[in-house]
Order: structure tokens, then C-alpha cells, then sequence
């Protein structure tokens, strides 16, 4: 049977060449086709009875597939006007990332997040940062002080004042198109918007900007992905002019 086969293949190698390379040809256009598709609930036991109480109640809530965005100063703390700038305008441009649940992004400068406390004429209180903050001595540590009274050192805020963070809820669907939402889309965006722009030794306070959730991680795993098949093309004519 070896011998047979070996015969027949020397024998019409050249149409056994034509062959071969048509195949590969058309596995190649199929396998450019390949998308991945990285819904966040398929990732989840959704038949279980929690994952059904989950999805009924997921409006009122929100759910897991969040973006968690720390910006972390390299220096001294978050007290100074250049920070509450970046983290502002960081807040802004999260706020704007289509998929993003508007209604459930925190930070510092939403009004989502406030503070209360026990005054004289009863409870008082108020947004964490005021709408005429102007970042001068006396106003931040007027926000420091709502920052202990909102209790939100080591949620929002890290215990030594290192950093702050901004959390978004990501939606199931994009409300702009009305299609499934591309997280690898959201992931570079992220990069783009925040990282690049916002980790740059031109502003006037350096800081990290550390970034995790599902869709970043979708992201990095195309990234990924991306780099692994370069690699394979590379290697691929490499041995083919060796």
C-alpha cells in the first residue's frame, strides 16, 4: 500500500502540488472568515436557576461584565488640580465608549457617587466633588474630607490616596447599531483613548492607568491571537527560502 501510494504521488506530483495548493487556498479564505465572537453571557451556566434569577433582575442591578480603570499617580497622592484634570477627563471619554451603561459609570466626578452626614438640622449631603470645584488647596481637601464621608476609601479610592478608580458597566448590545457589542472593539478603544492618551509623561502628573474586565481581556487574547498568526507567516516563508 506504501509503495502504491508513493507511486501515485511521484507519479502526478504536479497535479498533487495544484491540489495541495488549491486547498490551502481555500482553507485560507475560510479561515479568514473566523471571528470571534466573545458574548459575555457565553460564557456563563445561563440554564442554571441563579443565572435565570440573574437575567430577570439584571436591569435593576446591572451585572458582572464591568471595566474596572484604576489611575494610579507615581508620586504623592491624588490631591492636586493636574489629577482631578486627567480623572475628569478620563470619566468623560469612559462615558462615551459605546456599550457602556451610562447610568452605571462611577467616579469621583459622577453624580452617582455622594456623600452624606449628621448635621444640626438633620442629614446633610452632596456630591463627592462639587459642581464649582476649582482644584485650588481649599477645595480639595474639602473633597477629601466628602471622600472619608462617603466611605468610598478602598472602593473608588485606594487607601493611601495613590489613585482613584472608574468602574463602567459594559451592555450586552451596541445602542448606537443595535448589533451584538464588539469587545475587542471596546478593548482598543480603551488603549486608545485612555491608556495612550492619559499615561503620558507630557501631562502634568504622571500616572499608570491599569485596566481589567471581560472585554479588556478579549482584547489581549486577540491581540494575541493576532501576533501568533504573524508569527506562523513569518516562520512560514522563512522555511520556504531556507
Amino acid at each position: 500500500m506504501i509503495n502504491l501510494l508513493e507511486k501515485l504521488v511521484f507519479s502526478y506530483r504536479r497535479s498533487v502540488i495544484v491540489i495541495a495548493i488549491l486547498l490551502s487556498l481555500v482553507m485560507g479564505y475560510y479561515a479568514t472568515q473566523l471571528k470571534i465572537d466573545a458574548g459575555f453571557t457565553k460564557l456563563l451556566p445561563m440554564q442554571h436557576e441563579y443565572m435565570q434569577t440573574f437575567s430577570e433582575h439584571q436591569q435593576e442591578f446591572g451585572g458582572a461584565n464591568r471595566i474596572l480603570i484604576a489611575l494610579m499617580v507615581k508620586e504623592g497622592d491624588i490631591f492636586n488640580k493636574p489629577f482631578f484634570d486627567v480623572l475628569a477627563a478620563a470619566t468623560d471619554e469612559v462615558f462615551f465608549i459605546p456599550g457602556v451603561d451610562r447610568t452605571q459609570v462611577k467616579s469621583l466626578f459622577t453624580p452617582n457617587v455622594r456623600f452624606t452626614e449628621v448635621v444640626e438640622d438633620g442629614i446633610s449631603g452632596g456630591n463627592v466633588i462639587p459642581a464649582d470645584f476649582n482644584g485650588s488647596e481649599q477645595a480639595l481637601q474639602q473633597v477629601r474630607q466628602n471622600i472619608l464621608k462617603a466611605g468610598i476609601v478602598g472602593r473608588l479610592v485606594a487607601t493611601d490616596f495613590s489613585g482613584a478608580l472608574i468602574s463602567a458597566q459594559l451592555q450586552e448590545f451596541n445602542p448606537e447599531t443595535g448589533e451584538p457589542l464588539n469587545y475587542i472593539d471596546v478593548a482598543a478603544q480603551l488603549e486608545q483613548k485612555i491608556r495612550q492618551q492619559f499615561q503620558n509623561e507630557s501631562l502634568e502628573v504622571s500616572v499608570d492607568v491599569h485596566v481589567i474586565g471581560f472585554a479588556k481581556a478579549v482584547g489581549d487574547i486577540a491581540d494575541g491571537a493576532a501576533k501568533v498568526v504573524m508569527f506562523f507567516i513569518i516562520s512560514f516563508f522563512l522555511g520556504i527560502n531556507i
